[in-house]
């Protein structure tokens, strides 16, 4: 799952760079999109959203939520955890983002991020 993880990644660095060179440093990807920071405020309830889908230790908590998000279950705690919130990354770019995803958990968690 790491390894999948890992390679998802690099591909969407390669697919977004200009140029990839492979060297004797490893690759180098040049022309990369910069991506603007998070407001603070919205950054804060990402991390508490983060932290919270962390600190779950009910497995059909966790699934609860992968369903609503459209994240693959896995047997895998810890993996389950790393995939959901890589799709709430994925998914919040602004505060509307986090508004929608705070509600569509909010049954499910019984919090509002």
């Amino acid at each position: 799952m790491e390894l999948q993880r890992f390679a998802r990644n690099v591909a969407d660095r390669i697919q977004s760079a200009d140029t990839v060179t492979i060297g004797p440093k490893g690759l180098e990807f040049k022309g990369l999109i910069e991506v603007a920071p998070l407001p603070s405020d919205l950054q804060q309830r990402k991390v508490k959203l983060s932290r919270f889908i962390r600190a779950i230790n009910s497995k059909a908590r966790l699934d609860a939520i992968a369903d609503a998000l459209g994240v693959a279950k896995s047997t895998d705690v810890r993996a389950q955890k790393n995939e959901i919130i890589l799709e709430i990354n994925r998914r919040v770019a602004d505060s509307r983002d986090m508004d929608i995803i705070s509600a569509s958990l909010s049954g499910v968690t019984g919090e509002n991020f």
